[in-house]
């Protein structure tokens, strides 16, 4: 599904009209895509850009995924 901003699957897109512009936030991602997201990150191979673009995220959810990880104490510091 293309929406202007970017293509996305509607299974995971929230979409509404903000005046003539339509506008869509993904869904959180799901635990196990959260798990995937730190793995990727501890595993050293993909940039923080390259695993963003990979899971239709930004920078800041990652870091905080990756906070929420490192609090849980299941990621390396």
């Amino acid at each position: 599904m293309e929406c202007g901003i970017h293509i996305c699957c509607p299974s995971r897109c929230n979409s509404f009209s903000l005046g003539t512009y339509k506008v869509q936030r993904l869904k959180a991602l799901s635990a196990d895509q959260q798990a995937l997201a730190v793995k990727l990150y501890n595993e050293k191979q993909y940039t923080i850009a390259q695993i963003c673009r990979m899971l239709e995220i930004s920078k800041p959810t990652l870091y905080k995924y990756l906070a929420d990880a490192s609090a849980a104490g299941t990621t390396n510091p």
